[in-house]
């Protein structure tokens, strides 16, 4: 059974990595690979944000992991890597303001240069995620109901 955790706004993106810091340590101490990674061992994780820091601030922390990781196993080196598709960001944040991030999230206009909204981007990696699942049985999502980004999801 499978799962893709979705973690939207400050506040999922946060929460989320609280609980993979936390399952990455559990399974550090077993040596197993974990069924929340796929079998090439990236997490089945797609993060969402509206502004750069906080998912700037997860990069630095996987960074930092991977380089306490002293293995010359390329399985070991991808563990618990976030793939580079699935750290979406608009360039502009929500300020806490609900009405901005369900109006933002739910936007049909285009970005300049003609690219898809940002919720088209989530949808197209949510359901990558979904696809590399061999049995796939639901999601995961952690965001704020009080603010910002994550509350107009």
């Amino acid at each position: 059974m499978s799962s893709v955790f979705l973690n939207v706004g400050q506040c999922g993106v946060q929460l989320g990595q609280a609980f993979w810091t936390l399952l990455q340590d559990r399974v550090d101490q077993d040596g197993e690979r974990h069924p929340y990674a796929t079998v090439d061992g990236h997490q089945r994780r797609v993060l969402v944000d509206t502004e750069p820091k906080v998912l700037a601030n997860v990069r630095k922390q996987e960074q930092q992991r991977k380089g306490k990781k002293s293995s010359s196993s390329a399985a070991v080196k991808n563990q618990w890597a976030i793939r580079d598709e699935n750290v979406l960001l608009s360039r502009r944040g929500r300020g806490a303001n609900w009405a901005m991030g369900y109006s933002k999230a739910v936007e049909v206009a285009r970005r300049p240069g003609g690219g898809p909204a940002l919720l088209d981007d989530v949808l197209e990696s949510v359901r990558r995620e979904v696809e590399r699942c061999d049995a796939f049985s639901g999601f995961v999502l952690t965001h704020s109901l009080s603010g910002g980004t994550g509350s107009g999801w």
